[in-house]
């Protein structure tokens, strides 16, 4: 065998982390989609630049309470995924077939304000230009909740099926991943959206 050769006997078996498919197939789409929610936060702060009153006249400020709420809730939900995976890699599939139901839980109550709070909103996306950039923003976040809860049925019902090893768990990972990218862009919008009309008026 020359040096060139390849030894297939010194490729990993088991990839995990960034020696598997699914870390890098993950970690492409989280890089795409930050891009696609930094214009749009660029595009909410265009339109604040060109108008004057921003929210619009007649539109207080936007309620922190219950945003604030549901952004706990967010955070929240990441702590039993992150349990559930630390627990797999320890060879206990107990925990992280209980941390996933309970993740998803917490999405799902976090949609159910969510859709509260914006089927209870004066205006919708065609009312105004704030209204448009406000529900593409929160409705691209509340896609991506979707996604990952959807996914972690999916990746669960393979869980308890023994289809997922724990000297094999690329795709528990890839989908705590893409949980973790949910949780974490949403505080940009979160702040944008809540917070930047009382701290940059």
């Amino acid at each position: 065998m020359t040096d060139l050769a390849l030894d297939v006997r010194t490729l990993p078996t088991r990839p995990r982390g960034a020696t598997a498919p699914e870390w890098w197939g993950i970690m492409a789409l989280v890089c795409i989609e930050a891009v696609v929610f930094i214009g749009a936060i660029a595009s909410y702060f265009h339109f604040k630049v060109r108008n004057p009153a921003w929210p619009p006249p007649g539109i207080d400020a936007p309620e922190l309470l219950l945003p604030t709420l549901n952004t706990l809730l967010l955070v929240l939900s990441a702590v039993p995924i992150w349990l559930a995976l630390r627990s797999f890699r320890r060879g206990r599939a107990g925990p992280a077939r209980l941390g996933l139901p309970v993740g998803m839980g917490i999405l799902v109550v976090f949609l159910a304000l969510k859709l509260w709070e914006y089927t209870h909103k004066p205006w919708g996306a065609t009312t105004h230009a704030y209204g448009s950039i406000v529900m593409l923003m929160t409705g691209l976040h509340i896609a991506h909740v979707t996604a990952v809860v959807l996914k972690t049925v999916v990746i669960h019902a393979y869980l308890r099926s023994g289809r997922i090893e724990p000297d094999r768990p690329a795709p528990l990972e890839a989908n705590a991943v893409y949980w973790y990218f949910v949780v974490l862009v949403w505080l940009p919008l979160y702040a944008t959206i809540y917070l930047s009309p009382r701290l940059l008026p």
